[in-house]
Order: structure tokens, then C-alpha cells, then sequence
């Protein structure tokens, strides 16, 4: 027996591949009149590609850091994370205690202003997932459609040792465990190890600009020659001493330890501070911080370094 096969064809409206770009009211002028007139949970349409955007701006950064990540000069120290979800289990009091360490100054919190090393009274902290570097300002409960919003320094805070929620009674309703959201959070994933210091026989440490920096110095010694500038440059980030990385900087600001030059930003480390004035103009590998000089040993003949003899011994300070 011979069956025979209808096919209806239904109005439809093809979008290409730019629709992930589409903002949700673009979406509807593509979807149709029914979409728009008929259909009545069209807020379901909406938070969907309002979704889909926030992923294909996650992918897109995620796609430039992978590329990041075999060029030394543009390499990721962490990675970000435009909203990154946080589960806040149980309470822990090891964390609540690394937040009671506070360099001075009175601090705004949401129970009110204290001074010291005090935590407030009522806050809770919680252990993370991830060693959060640096999170973004704000943290939402909902990302397309806020509920609340809790201001980083004044409702919580984030240390490399979790989180820190100073008024818990704003998690209310939240489910159990309570899940926020961080914006432009920087997470060490082991970049700088994993690409960089494993292959260079560096120890493993955790992500930070210093253990990048020393990387970075390591490479350099093995694969450029030796020079004056190269040690200098190299003792200088073994101290953690800024450096300028360019010829012929001009110091333009100088604001506490932050020194600001016309190609770059450097923040001292060292008791002594900026070791600079506004208006001096530095070679590369000039020390920023006060408290470090460098000089070569040229007295002695077998020395690499042998200029005349004018020049200062061979100390390190």
C-alpha cells in the first residue's frame, strides 16, 4: 500500500546569526505581530534573549582571553567574569575573621560606621569557590531583573578568603543556600603557573601582577641577553619595586604612592615611597620606589659590566 505524505508550510520569519545581538524589542519587530499582540508571556521572550546576550558577551571575552593567553605582552593575570554566580552555603568563622583585619580609617558599613580592626556586630561571611581577586561594585540577586542590589564596601565585601555579607537579614528569601551574583568579577583560574611559570621552572604560586611580573623577568633573562637594564629590571621585580618600562617617561603626577608618567601608572610598595618629582624625565628601568639603587661592580677586569672608573662599585641597597 502507497501512503502519501502531506507537508504544510508555516509562516515563519528566519533570523540570522546577528539575532544573539538583538536587543529584546528588536527581537519582537523580527518575531511578528502574534508575538507582540497575541502571545501574553512575552517577559518569558524577553529575559530569554536578554540571557542569550549575556552569554555571547561572556563568549566573546572569553574567546579574546584564550587568544590573550599565548602572547606574553597582552596575557590575562585572571580571568573575568561579567556576572559570576556565588552560592553562600555556611557561615564560616575563619572567614569572618580575615575580614577583621583593617589597616585604619573608619569604615562605612551597613550596620553603620567603625573604626579599627572590629568586624561588625551581625555580619556573616562565607567561604567561596573561586579566589576572587577583585569583584565589581555590585552584587544583584537577579541578573536581568534585580530584586535588590548590595554595594560592594557598604552591604559586603570580598577578600581572597570569601565573602563578606555585613546586614545577613538582605539574603532573606533568597532560597537556602542563598546564590547572588558578582559583576565584573576577576578569578584566578592558575593562568600565570599553568602557561608561564611551569615552563619556566618558576615555583607555583597564585595568580597575582607580582608572580606575573616574575615570570615575565625569568622569560626574559633566558631568552634576551644580558644586560644592564635586564638586572635591573630583574632585581627590581624580585623586590617588588616598580620600574619604568619605557624610555624617556615624563613624570606628570605624583599623588601619595601613586606616581603617574605619560605612558604609565606605577603604585610604590616600599616605606619610603615615590623616589620621583613631577616633571622628571626617566629612562627605562628607573627605580620608582625610594629605598633600592642598584650599581655595577666595574673594578674588576673579568666584570661583564666594565665602563670607567668613575663609576660607583658593585652594591646592592
Amino acid at each position: 500500500m502507497w501512503w502519501r505524505t502531506c507537508k504544510m508550510d508555516y509562516p515563519a520569519t528566519t533570523i540570522d546569526i546577528e539575532a544573539a545581538q538583538l536587543t529584546d524589542e528588536e527581537l519582537f519587530l523580527w518575531l511578528g505581530t502574534f508575538w507582540t499582540s497575541v502571545f501574553s508571556d512575552t517577559d518569558t521572550i524577553r529575559s530569554i534573549q536578554a540571557g542569550r546576550a549575556f552569554l555571547t558577551a561572556q563568549l566573546r571575552l572569553d574567546t579574546a582571553e584564550a587568544a590573550s593567553l599565548l602572547s606574553i605582552p597582552d596575557f590575562p593575570v585572571y580571568h573575568r567574569e561579567r556576572w559570576l554566580p556565588v552560592q553562600l552555603d555556611t557561615p564560616s568563622p575563619e572567614v569572618l575573621a580575615s575580614f577583621s583585619v583593617r589597616t585604619g580609617g573608619d569604615v562605612w558599613a551597613g550596620s553603620g560606621l567603625f573604626s579599627g580592626s572590629v568586624t561588625p556586630a551581625g555580619a556573616e561571611a562565607y567561604r567561596l569557590d573561586y579566589r576572587i581577586d577583585s569583584p565589581g561594585y555590585f552584587a544583584v540577586d537577579n541578573v536581568y531583573k534585580p530584586g535588590f542590589i548590595l554595594v560592594r564596601g557598604i552591604d559586603f565585601d570580598v577578600n581572597q578568603e570569601g565573602l563578606l555579607v555585613y546586614d545577613p537579614s538582605r539574603l532573606e528569601g533568597l532560597g537556602d543556600p542563598a546564590q547572588l551574583w558578582l559583576s565584573d568579577a576577576l578569578i584566578d583560574r592558575g593562568y600565570v603557573y599553568d602557561f608561564l611559570g611551569y615552563i619556566l621552572g618558576v615555583d607555583k604560586r597564585p595568580s597575582t601582577p607580582y608572580y606575573f611580573d616574575l615570570c615575565k623577568m625569568v622569560h626574559g633573562q633566558q631568552t634576551r641577553a644580558v644586560s644592564r637594564g635586564a638586572l635591573t629590571g630583574a632585581v627590581m621585580t624580585i623586590l617588588d619595586v616598580p620600574y619604568t618600562k619605557h624610555d624617556h617617561e615624563r613624570v606628570v603626577s605624583v599623588d601619595g604612592d601613586v606616581v603617574v608618567t605619560d605612558q604609565e601608572v606605577y603604585r610604590t610598595t616600599g616605606p619610603g615611597g615615590p623616589a620621583v618629582s613631577v616633571g622628571d624625565e626617566l629612562d627605562k628601568y628607573t627605580p620608582v620606589g625610594a629605598g633600592v639603587e642598584v650599581h655595577f661592580d666595574i673594578g674588576k677586569p673579568e666584570s661583564p659590566f666594565q665602563r670607567t672608573a668613575t663609576e660607583p662599585s658593585g652594591l646592592l641597597h
